[in-house]
């Protein structure tokens, strides 16, 4: 999916597409800042459907690993990727707006016209991303030459006594 994928959001719901693939998680620009080398790949199918009131809708499900950055060792860290969801397209809806009658399983989101169906997916990707991802306590890669190749600090004061003999 390196072009990108742009539905009728309503004709897709209302027809009951269905549409599965895989991603390479490198060609989404947002997610491929937080990326640690190839980055991997992420499965997804998104399926229309029509909400109890009428709204088009959309299935979504990913599952996939990828490669993020440790952020205590700065070493490749493989996190699993696995997202469902149901996206509920609302004519005037206000995203940020709190409903009482909202279905806590649904998200809603303002109806559009055409839906970047490969913004979409990438943003359900970032949601799901740990915010300071690390590996498990002591899991981390040791440094480059191991846990002794740090060099050794001397202290300033045994400079000035070799400067003074």
């Amino acid at each position: 999916m390196s072009e990108q994928l742009v539905i009728d959001p309503a004709r897709f719901a209302r027809d009951r597409v269905r549409l599965t693939g895989s991603i390479a998680a490198a060609a989404l620009p947002r997610l491929a800042e937080q990326l640690h080398g190839a980055g991997g790949s992420i499965g997804y199918e998104v399926e229309g459907f029509l909400s109890e009131r009428g709204h088009p809708g959309l299935h979504l499900r990913l599952d996939g690993e990828i490669e993020v950055r440790c952020q205590r060792c700065l070493g490749a860290l493989r996190t699993r990727i696995e997202s469902r969801r149901d996206v509920v397209l609302v004519e005037g809806a206000d995203e940020f707006a709190q409903r009482s009658d909202e279905d806590e399983t649904m998200d809603i989101i303002p109806a559009v016209p055409r839906l970047d169906l490969r913004t979409l997916l990438e943003d359900e990707v970032l949601l799901g991303l740990p915010v300071a991802p690390c590996h498990a306590e002591g899991e981390c890669r040791a440094p480059e030459g191991g846990p002794d190749a740090a060099p050794e600090r001397v202290s300033p004061f045994a400079a000035l006594v070799q400067l003074k003999r």
